[in-house]
């Protein structure tokens, strides 16, 4: 892969943050069920 573009794994890291800050912060989703839901650590939504 070219150097600076992201691996696909790290676009999937993205997605799934982004998709988190949607959850929490706009749906009013809690942390532990954005995590759940999204099949990550609670810790990686905080």
């Amino acid at each position: 892969m070219p150097r600076g573009v992201p691996a696909p794994a790290q676009w999937v890291q993205l997605l799934q943050a982004m998709v988190a800050v949607e959850l929490v912060e706009r749906m009013g989703v809690p942390m532990r069920r954005a995590a759940f839901l999204l099949g990550v650590a609670p810790s990686a939504v905080s």
